[in-house]
């Protein structure tokens, strides 16, 4: 998970912009509602409500932690209807559904307190295409419908809750996962050609910018062209 506060003058996203002055990356224990420490710019918060006391004054979420279809390059988690376990598809919800609703739980109020701000829950085109395995595509899909429920409801409060949807992405991750895949997923993009990390920070930042100020609720695809084939 990553937050973006308003504390100090560092930024994730190396400089792409100043709207925001500093990000926390928080832990996978964070993930957990009974979670007891969290480490976060080098300094170590005993619970929430002590992070949230030192950030100050949270503004807007990234909400990016995920279960990949495949992990550390060993056998996908699960497949097929038939061919999943129940441990599988509880695997993949766990982090890919229950993570990111915990971190909204507890990031939500400390926003409403700054006065509003922005989410944003990563996705996947997996969430509207099929071909990536019954519990990561099931589990992506699911992000729409709690991005859309968190947006509807707090938007009373000016806060502005989005889905984005990267396609086929050339990640350091997918190259330790699956390796290079390039030319072989290239010729299916209309680009002709995978996106980047950085394409996708590029429109995380939009979707939290004043810029998107009346987008709420929606979903920004990006995949090179891909979903509209």
């Amino acid at each position: 998970q990553v937050l973006r506060t308003e504390r100090l003058r560092t930024s994730w996203f190396g400089g792409l912009t100043d709207e925001y002055s500093a990000i926390y990356r928080l832990p996978a224990a964070t993930r957990q509602p009974d979670a007891r420490s969290i480490i976060a710019e080098n300094h170590h918060f005993e619970g929430w409500d002590q992070f949230a006391a030192y950030a100050s004054a949270l503004v807007a979420v990234v909400n990016e932690a995920m279960a990949a279809n495949y992990w550390r390059g060993e056998d996908p988690i699960g497949g097929r209807l038939l061919e999943t376990t129940i441990e599988q598809f509880d695997t993949m919800a766990n982090v890919n559904v229950r993570g990111q609703f915990l971190m909204m739980r507890y990031a939500v109020p400390e926003i409403v307190k700054a006065g509003g701000g922005a989410i944003v829950n990563v996705s996947s085109l997996a969430a509207i295409r099929t071909g990536s395995g019954l519990p990561y595509e099931t589990t992506k899909a699911a992000l729409l419908g709690l991005t859309r429920s968190v947006a509807i409801t707090h938007a009373r409060d000016k806060i502005r809750v989005n889905t984005i949807l990267p396609g086929l992405i050339n990640s350091s991750m997918v190259r330790r996962l699956v390796g290079d895949r390039e030319e072989r997923v290239a010729p299916r993009i209309p680009m002709r050609r995978q996106g980047t990390p950085w394409e996708i920070a590029k429109a995380i930042v939009f979707l939290l910018s004043d810029d998107a100020s009346y987008i709420t609720g929606t979903e920004l695809i990006v995949d090179g062209g891909l979903s509209a084939r």
